[in-house]
């Protein structure tokens, strides 16, 4: 299937899907435990930072983890990015109805192929369950690594179908109702981030039913590990004179 008609079905499934997305079992079974792995790198990161913390979210759907994002109430930038206007619109309404204290949000509609960000602006990038829907994969990651800052870090979670059941909830089941999408092996979510620069690339599994398979790339060693190795740097040898 040709690129643009790939995208125009994706489109045409997410905003025919807007209106019953929050009510789906998908939520509970899916979304949400997306959102909590996600949110609790947030808060450990958010928290220690000492200006605002800018986070993009690609494939925002309704805004959900990013309404969880307000009710932090921290010093966070949070931006939504969703290819479908449906979404977007009741992604804005959502986060009208909460009241926040330092947290900022903005919602656009956008494609993750083509990032409408300027160079290394975010701390992080999250992208949870819609990775299979981009046909050029490994354009959507190298866009995604152009838009964070040299410190930042990527977190994609999708469905895992390395193991048998996962195979068949995602390749088999998956496939045969929304057609041509595409999940990643865990080799090739690897291959794909440092492909794309990231230096340090970790992975992690999630649940039985259905399993997620979470992808975490960071484009250069912490912030902690680079102190300490400036302090040895710094610190003169002991030099004595015969």
């Amino acid at each position: 299937m040709e690129l643009h008609t790939r995208k125009a079905q994706a489109l045409k499934e997410f905003e025919e899907w807007s209106g019953k997305y929050d009510r789906s079992i998908l939520n509970l079974m899916i979304f949400k435990r997306s959102h909590g792995m996600i949110l609790k790198k947030l808060l450990k990161k958010a928290g220690s930072n000492t200006s605002t913390f800018r986070i993009l979210d690609i494939g925002c759907g309704t805004g959900t983890f990013l309404a969880g994002c307000l009710a932090t109430g921290l010093d966070i930038e949070a931006t939504g990015l969703d290819l479908s206007f449906s979404m977007i619109h009741k992604a804005k309404s959502k986060a009208d109805s909460i009241k926040t204290g330092k947290t900022t949000i903005s919602f656009l509609v956008g494609d993750a192929e083509q990032l409408p960000f300027e160079n290394g602006y975010f701390d992080m990038v999250s992208c949870s369950n819609s990775f299979h829907h981009y046909p050029q994969q490994s354009q959507a990651v190298r866009e995604m690594r152009r838009v964070l800052k040299s410190d930042g870090e990527l977190i994609i979670i999708d469905g895992y179908r390395d193991d048998p059941l996962g195979y068949l909830i995602y390749e088999v089941l998956t496939v045969a109702i929304e057609k041509d999408i595409g999940y990643c092996s865990r080799r090739r979510f690897m291959k794909l981030l440092k492909e794309a620069g990231f230096k340090k690339v970790t992975y992690q599994t999630r649940g039985l039913f259905p399993p997620l398979l979470a992808i975490w790339g960071r484009l250069e060693e912490n912030r902690e590990a680079r102190g300490e190795i400036s302090k040895r740097k710094e610190t003169p040898k002991n030099s004595s004179r015969r």
